[in-house]
């Protein structure tokens, strides 16, 4: 901005200034002719011009004046030289401001065809606004969020907990069908054992071991003893209520309150 509104007071074209920066840089331009060499910078490839140049070479009454006033030079090469860079100069400045007039022209022809009668009691002057229009984030609905998918989904998590449900039924069962397999073999057994003790030992002692049987097959709450087995276990503990204990904890034998309570009756 600074660059701009230095290169148009230097040029004298103070109307540019009303226009804008985008209006001049459209339809104005300055060839290299109006700058002295000291603003270039010249390599191999191409001369630049240096950011902080200002035009200062222009081309009217003045600069003429200027130039007859200056010191003749001492040959003839010399002079053509000079001559010649005047015309090419005077070309170059005639074509720059015949193409900056014409395109005022066209620019004041194209707005005079555009004017239309305006009531100004009918028109609300608003100020720019410098907002910037925002779209709408539009979310795009992924694949995995359809409908389908998610009953599926929904339907595959039922699945998977039936399955879990059946699982463990099913090691339920096969636990309970392996204690009834190995309930019934040791029934088998118990009921060969107290059929040879039928045959091979006393009565007192088939007492004993049919005792010992049915303690096993059941639990210490729910045993039960015949009103024989308990005479014979008090008989044992009128005998020695010492040893009735010591031998309580290596066999199934009832306690001694059972006993104490089945004097009473």
């Amino acid at each position: 901005m600074k660059t701009w509104l230095q290169w148009v007071r230097a040029c004298g074209r103070l109307d540019l200034e009303l226009k804008g920066p985008e209006y001049a840089h459209q339809n104005c331009r300055l060839c290299h002719l109006h700058f002295e060499n000291k603003w270039y910078k010249i390599n191999k490839v191409r001369a630049r011009l240096h950011p902080d140049a200002v035009p200062t070479i222009f081309f009217g009454p003045s600069f003429q004046q200027q130039d007859n006033t200056a010191p003749e030079q001492t040959t003839q090469q010399s002079e053509e030289n000079v001559v010649k860079e005047k015309v090419d100069r005077n070309t170059c400045a005639e074509a720059i401001v015949a193409e900056m007039q014409v395109q005022e022209d066209n620019s004041k022809a194209e707005t005079s065809q555009t004017i239309v009668p305006i009531i100004v009691s009918d028109v609300e002057i608003t100020q720019p606004s410098t907002s910037t229009i925002k779209k709408p984030a539009v979310r795009t609905k992924s694949s995995d969020d359809s409908p389908r998918k998610k009953k599926l989904r929904e339907k595959f998590q039922k699945l998977k907990a039936q399955n879990k449900i059946m699982r463990e039924t099913i090691r339920r069962l096969r636990m309970e069908k392996k204690k009834k397999a190995t309930k019934v073999e040791e029934e088998n057994e118990f009921d060969q054992l107290i059929k040879l003790g039928r045959k091979l030992l006393p009565e007192k002692f088939n007492r004993i071991l049919a005792a010992q049987v049915d303690a096993q097959l059941k639990c210490k709450r729910g045993r039960r003893y015949d009103p024989e087995f308990k005479k014979f276990a008090l008989s044992l503990f009128f005998l020695s209520p010492r040893m009735y204990r010591e031998l309580k904890d290596s066999i199934a034998l009832p306690s001694v309150r059972s006993l104490q309570l089945f004097t009473q009756k």
